[in-house]
């Protein structure tokens, strides 16, 4: 094969390399505006979805600290007394906190594993039941010690309840700023890819 036809090969090559690559951008900016992912984009979003702001470990571990306290130590207290103390309190309660504890520990799993989507819903399941019962543990105190003497050393004890409980409330709420912050940053991501590919350069194309 003489050079010139060698040449005329290469460049044959080359442009038909152009024009694959073209075609292929071509369909990546169809796909992007149709909303469908390429693979490589999909790859992209799942590699960022997994990015972790340095702000949230603190809050992770934040959860952990009503999560042990007033979970499984003062919760696991509150269920002993319900069901082998004379407390006045239905069964239930304690089953409740139990119940409201299997959620939790769901939902810290799945957070400390970055599936913040996911761990909401157990996270809040549980909080809201946990707390449903120290609300009802503070009620029946109140009521009680608006129709009953009370010794002064006892007068506070509805307050010491709603420490028993409330603070649970804390884990939810980190949760929720974790399944929020979540969702931004995936929005913000997929933007970012979307706005990528209905700007590829699609020149040539036209020209041709």
């Amino acid at each position: 094969m003489s050079k010139k036809s060698r040449l005329r090969a290469q460049k044959a090559k080359q442009l038909l390399l152009q024009k694959e690559n073209e075609l292929y951008e071509a369909e990546e900016m169809i796909r992007a505006r149709n909303g469908a992912k390429s693979k490589s984009a999909l790859k992209y979003e799942k590699a960022a979805a997994s990015k972790e702001k340095g702000w949230m470990k603190p809050i992770k571990f934040l959860m952990l600290l009503p999560y042990l306290i007033n979970g499984l130590f003062l919760g696991t207290i509150t269920v002993i007394a319900i069901l082998f103390l004379d407390l006045n309190m239905p069964d239930s309660k304690a089953y409740l906190i139990i119940g409201a504890m299997a959620f939790i520990t769901v939902g810290l799993v799945l957070t400390f594993l970055k599936k913040y989507l996911a761990a909401f819903l157990p996270c809040a399941v549980g909080t809201g039941m946990f707390v449903s019962v120290g609300y009802s543990f503070v009620s029946y105190i109140q009521d009680y010690m608006s129709t009953h003497h009370v010794e002064p050393d006892m007068q506070n004890m509805d307050i010491k309840y709603m420490l028993y409980f409330y603070p649970m409330l804390l884990l939810g709420i980190c949760s929720l700023i974790l399944f929020v912050a979540r969702i931004i940053i995936i929005a913000k991501e997929h933007k970012r890819e979307t706005d990528k590919y209905n700007n590829l350069p699609v020149k040539s194309i036209i020209d041709d």
